[in-house]
């Protein structure tokens, strides 16, 4: 794994790891699709694949994530969540995927996320998904 830079650490709650079918994606547009790495109350980190990185535009613009099992199909567990992005950085390269995409350079980035101000029941909500797909703490 290489690293251009790590993100300093921002969170006030304390990260678990996930189960490894858990997926975000961003709203409007859902260009991007990645694998959750760790979530708390506060914000989440995931993994995707990126040809480019996460457009200013979008990084600018009032964000909304969908959270989701991966195995129910296209059933979205936790939708509409408003967030910011906090880092967007460079995490690896893969061969096999080079191979997948014809010998194209792809990228696997990391980005975290804060969650914005939500309701009550909606923070419920993250709260019951953390303790249903969470696995363990990190670090």
């Amino acid at each position: 794994m290489q690293n251009e830079q790590r993100p300093v650490e921002q969170r006030k709650e304390r990260r678990l790891r996930v189960k490894d079918w858990v997926f975000a994606r961003f709203r409007p547009r859902y260009a991007t699709l990645g694998k959750i790495v760790d979530i708390s109350r506060g914000g989440l980190a995931f993994h995707y694949v990126a040809r480019a990185t996460i457009g200013e535009e979008q990084k600018a613009a009032e964000l909304e994530v969908d959270i989701f099992d991966a195995r129910t199909g296209s059933s979205v567990s936790l939708e509409r969540i408003p967030c910011e992005i906090a880092y967007d950085v460079f995490y690896d390269t893969s061969p096999d995927l080079a191979a997948a995409s014809e010998g194209e350079h792809v990228t696997i980035r990391r980005c975290g996320i804060k969650f914005g101000e939500m309701p009550k029941e909606q923070l419920r909500q993250v709260e019951t998904f953390i303790k249903k797909y969470s696995t363990d703490y990190v670090g």
